[in-house]
């Protein structure tokens, strides 16, 4: 037991001490010259300190996870990965990447960047729903699956597959159809304007909001010029708000884009009863179906399927940079919703399906009904 304790204290010492020469190293640029790190190694260093520069300052998940109890585990990720470098040759590409990596596993899935390595490490965890389901190619449908059951299939949200125009048809059509049930089927898809997902979803809420929603934007040079920006491109009194505000409060305050406040909001449905599909690849946009439903509805939405969605809804407006020199893009979202206070801590993003589907995953999800479909609508009925 003596040994092991003495080993122990050993490997501690051990690490302490090359985690001290290499912070020393980093911190003492003149000093990395005496020791030759090589230009290559002193370049990545400085890649590396650039990208965590622009994530801290910049992304507005950052700050929310540093008050959550996260700096410890945060700060050993920045020292390993500087001491990888600086001892043992790890590239910026992978540097970054893994840095990076830490946000989109644990936290949040805007954060990313377009190096090589993050891109091998993305798919952990995510169904190849190509690999299981030899016709995945999700395709807008708006059709009677029965008498009762309405299907509208919505595999985006970016707006031109389908468009606005399409979609306010077909809820129109869904409206003259005499269906009492509606499925809102979201797998595939990965996102764009809450407007498109959010338009049908409406019908299945039934209360005011049961609990606040609060998102945040992070103040900060880089992201007023992308606001401002947006600002021109769509004049907004929300973003004309919040620039204003910005101009006024320090860099690094979180300012309030946008607040709901328990018991406002209130909706009537539209229907006896709704049911939502997803699967992993259902991000942003595509996931704000499920966050409404389960604030707007007490008794008609319930949500099916196999696997989280992907996790990309705590937060939005992202932004892209260009590390200096380089070809590396980092992107982060400038708005945070403050619930990611109380979900960060299991460290699992996305949304569970109320029920899990019990059926194999279907041979062709297209512009056809298929299997889940026909068992979801039949189970609305029970």
């Amino acid at each position: 037991m003596k040994k092991t304790n003495l080993q122990l204290c050993a490997n501690v010492f051990r690490r302490a001490l090359i985690l001290s020469a290499a912070l020393f190293i980093l911190c003492m640029p003149s000093l990395s010259k005496v020791i030759e790190l090589s230009d290559s190694t002193l370049n990545d260093i400085e890649l590396f300190k650039s990208a965590v520069q622009i994530n801290e300052q910049n992304n507005a998940i950052f700050p929310v996870l540093m008050q959550c109890g996260f700096d410890k585990e945060y700060s050993l990720l920045k020292d390993s990965i500087l001491i990888g470098i600086s001892t043992h040759g790890m590239p910026a590409d992978e540097a970054i990447g893994r840095y990076f990596y830490w946000f989109f596993k644990n936290f949040d899935r805007h954060t990313r960047c377009n190096t090589e390595f993050f891109g091998q490490l993305m798919p952990i965890g995510f169904v190849n729903y190509q690999e299981v389901i030899p016709q995945y190619d999700p395709q807008p449908i708006g059709c009677k699956v029965d008498e009762d059951t309405y299907l509208l299939r919505l595999p985006s949200c970016s707006g031109d597959a389908p468009t606005m125009d399409w979609l306010q048809g077909k809820k129109d059509e869904f409206l003259k159809s005499g269906c009492k049930d509606l499925i809102l089927d979201l797998r595939g898809n990965v996102g764009g304007s809450d407007a498109y997902s959010l338009l049908f979803t409406e019908m299945m809420c039934d209360c005011c909001a049961m609990k606040d929603e609060q998102v945040m934007y992070l103040n900060s040079s880089e992201n007023n010029k992308m606001l401002r920006n947006m600002y021109e491109a769509n004049p907004d009194t929300t973003l004309l708000r919040v620039l204003n505000e910005a101009d006024s409060t320090p860099a690094g305050t979180l300012i309030n884009w946008n607040t709901i406040l328990k018991g406002s909001d209130g909706y009537s449905p539209l229907v006896r009863k709704g049911a939502i599909i997803i699967d992993n690849f259902c991000a942003s946009a595509g996931e704000s179906p499920i966050r409404m439903v389960r604030n707007y509805s007490k008794n008609h939405a319930i949500v099916y399927g196999r696997e989280h969605t992907m996790g990309a809804d705590k937060s939005g407006n992202c932004n892209m940079i260009q590390l200096p020199g380089s070809n590396i893009c980092i992107t982060y979202p400038m708005c945070v919703d403050m619930a990611i206070r109380e979900t960060c801590r299991n460290k699992t993003p996305g949304h569970a399906p109320d029920v899990i589907i019990p059926l194999p995953y279907p041979q062709q999800l297209t512009d056809n009904i298929d299997e889940w479909v026909l068992w979801v609508a039949k189970k609305m009925k029970e």
